[in-house]
């Protein structure tokens, strides 16, 4: 049996994050309602961190992202043919405050349940 499957990547680089450790925290959620809002889970800090937002979608549908009001994306990306997967990843363009962050919500072109969203805070790097 030949089973197709879809992926998609997105790379974005920190310069000033850690080397050998650049994810402090992180954490990942799959869409389970139809919508075309979706929302990246909640993450914790202790101290000021510099904080990038994702989004995937494998839809036939999504042609645009409206990023969240006061993020900067950095990268947006669709596929082609049924079961395309689209992109968004974003940051704030400064460090975040420490304490909870995430719950962002980044708007596709059209509702479904596929979207998957993660929060990743960037360990700074050794001075």
């Amino acid at each position: 049996m030949d089973l197709a499957r879809k992926t998609g990547t997105t790379l974005v680089a920190y310069s000033w994050t850690n080397a050998t450790a650049p994810i402090e925290a992180f954490a990942a959620a799959a869409e389970d309602i139809d919508r075309a809002e979706h929302t990246t889970p909640p993450v914790v800090t202790s101290a000021e961190r510099w904080t990038v937002s994702f989004w995937a979608d494998k839809t036939v549908d999504n042609s645009a992202w409206t990023p969240p009001a006061g993020q900067i994306a950095r990268h947006e990306s669709h596929g082609t043919g049924v079961g395309r997967i689209s992109m968004l990843a974003t940051d704030s363009g400064q460090r975040d405050p420490a304490g909870t962050n995430g719950l962002l919500t980044a708007t596709s072109s059209s509702a479904d349940n596929t979207a998957t969203m993660w929060t990743l805070v960037l360990a700074p790097a050794d001075r």
